[in-house]
């Protein structure tokens, strides 16, 4: 893994072409359902937890947030453990995964609930993954200083991609696309 996704270029706001957000995102989708799979919530998927391979691959990385999901939402009371992937090197029993102490995430990359601290679940992660796409498809954050998502000609972007984008940062959680409907979205036709 040899550089972040999202370059200084970028986060000055440049905006990648449409096959490469697209190609990232799908390979995204499919890492992001892996962990939902496995009934884990990464909870911090952000252009800085996201790598290049130098095949020109996505990684996920930064699983310091991931959580345990056990199919209650989670706001901050009484919440499954926090995954670790540290190993603990003086451990001789037992777990050999080290304890996390309670942490936070990066605010922008937050979905709307977990800024808030209402309860949320397995959509913070397809929040986040609208929120890349975003702004790898535009060089802005979405809801940028305004109440709602904006589009401008300049984007370039197709109808499908507005409307994937359009799905997955709906700000009440609920009203969020699943991880299937994501995946099966028309953006994603002939990937």
């Amino acid at each position: 893994m040899s550089s972040h996704l999202v370059d200084g270029k970028t986060l000055t706001g440049m905006a990648l072409s449409a096959d490469r957000v697209k190609l990232y995102i799908a390979q995204l989708v499919t890492a992001v359902e892996t962990l939902h799979d496995l009934k884990i919530v990464h909870g911090d998927i952000k252009p800085a937890n996201v790598f290049l391979t130098a095949e020109g691959n996505v990684v996920l990385g930064d699983f310091g947030l991931a959580k345990s999901y056990e199919g209650v939402d989670m706001f901050g009371h009484n919440e499954p453990d926090y995954v670790s992937f540290d190993v603990d090197p003086e451990a001789s029993s037992g777990s050999f995964f080290q304890p996390i102490q309670d942490r936070c995430g990066t605010p922008s990359w937050m979905s709307p609930a977990q800024k808030a601290g209402t309860p949320y679940g397995l959509d913070t992660d397809l929040w986040a993954l609208g929120a890349l796409m975003y702004r790898m498809s535009t060089g802005r954050m979405p809801y940028d200083g305004t109440d709602e998502l904006i589009f401008t000609a300049q984007d370039g972007l197709d109808e499908a991609a507005k409307d994937l984008l359009r799905g997955l940062l709906v700000l009440d959680g609920a009203k969020r696309l699943t991880i299937g409907q994501m995946k099966w979205h028309a953006y994603f036709s002939g990937v």
